[in-house]
């Protein structure tokens, strides 16, 4: 598969490699179904589900958020190092910047929420 996978769902499909579906909603702790809206884009995934995907399966938060430039996951690779509490503060920032109209045309929430996360763990003197 591209590393550009298409869409949020796709990069789901792919993060949980070899696995099943039944398999994955077990591990990540939401009911099969669940999983499955995700994977087909009919809903989209809290923070904490993905913040449990890139810790089980390994991949960076930035390649399934967003899938482009950014290397293929290496699948059943070590756990990648991730701050849930700074992803959180992230998505939340974007959330708020969606409602209030504040996106800039062509970028998405996912966009701003990959960026700050990337400004919060990379950033000097951020506290935590």
């Amino acid at each position: 598969m591209p590393n550009g996978a298409a869409s949020l769902g796709e990069r789901l499909r792919i993060a949980r490699g070899d696995s099943t579906r039944e398999q994955a909603a077990a591990d990540l702790g939401v009911n099969k179904a669940t999983l499955g809206y995700y994977e087909r884009d009919e809903r989209d995934p809290p923070a904490s589900l993905l913040a449990a995907v890139c810790r089980k399966y390994g991949v960076q938060p930035a390649w399934l958020l967003l899938g482009q430039d950014m290397p293929p996951p290496q699948l059943n690779a070590e756990p990648v190092p991730y701050d849930g509490e700074k992803m959180k503060l992230a998505m939340d920032i974007a959330d708020a910047l969606a409602e209030a109209g504040r996106l800039r045309r062509g970028v998405t929430k996912s966009d701003y929420a990959t960026a700050l996360y990337e400004f919060f763990t990379t950033a000097k003197g951020l506290p935590g």
